[in-house]
């Protein structure tokens, strides 16, 4: 079978979509999670060992990407760049640096690509010929590209406890992605891994500098602007989350 990545005929890996490292949180008891769907409601949802996974790369292109892994799971496991207090003076956004630009946007991207790639029924996001072929040259040649290409605004949600005044960041959740129209004929691709929501800005690169998130993405600095939200006010999260634990039905939304 032909790797999905490099093109070349090969024994092909079983990969995960999304990284390995980003269920590493959710796991409990015997090392499992539990995994609810809105289309196969269950209140105690399903147990399960791993994430999705699907034969799609060669081994020399799993351990391309898996150097990106390591990075990026380093920092938010090891050094916790993300782990953000929530700010007391109420900002919602706060600038964090010590990112390194090609391999922090290089790991991002590769995520964009394995949605677009993958044949896994929860991973219906299609990006386009040109946009997935462009990507993966991106990753083939590790050419990060400029910061509006395939840029993405980063947040890090967090759950309030209530009585307890305490507010868990980051809460460990994963939100298969979805694609939604944008303003100004751009897109969304978002999605929730390790509790983080990623937005790609999906569209013609001139259209993205103008708009105004551009400001919000990765720098080729190390630096990027982080959100800092109220998962519960997050409406497509809000929604994913109502669905699947039961609280609104199958035909409302979250208000």
């Amino acid at each position: 079978m032909a790797c999905a990545l490099c093109k070349t005929d090969s024994e092909l890996c079983l990969s995960h979509i999304f990284p390995k490292f980003t269920y590493k949180r959710m796991r409990k008891e015997e090392n499992r999670f539990r995994s609810f769907s809105t289309k196969y409601y269950s209140e105690e949802g399903q147990t399960v060992q791993d994430g999705f996974k699907e034969k799609l790369l060669c081994k020399v292109c799993e351990s391309l990407f898996q150097k990106w892994e390591d990075y990026f799971a380093r920092l938010i496991n090891q050094k916790k760049i993300l782990d953000i207090e929530y700010p007391a003076d109420g900002r919602k956004w706060i600038r964090v640096d010590g990112f390194d630009y090609a391999k922090t946007k290089l790991f991002l991207i590769s995520i964009l690509w394995r949605i677009h790639a993958s044949k896994h029924p929860r991973f219906n996001v299609k990006l386009g010929e040109a946009h997935q072929e462009r990507i993966r040259e991106m990753l083939l040649e590790a050419e990060p590209g400029e910061p509006e290409e395939y840029g993405c605004v980063i947040a890090t949600p967090y759950l309030d406890l209530g009585d307890s005044e305490e507010r868990q960041m980051r809460p460990p959740v994963t939100v298969t992605p979805e694609n939604v129209r944008w303003e100004h004929g751009l897109r969304l691709v978002r999605m929730q891994i390790d509790g983080m929501l990623l937005q790609f800005v999906i569209g013609n690169l001139e259209l993205v500098k103008r708009s105004d998130v551009r400001h919000l993405f990765l720098q080729q600095s190390g630096s990027v602007v982080v959100g800092i939200e109220d998962l519960t006010k997050i409406w497509f999260l809000r929604n994913s989350w109502g669905r699947a634990l039961g609280y609104i039905g199958p035909n409302q939304s979250a208000d």
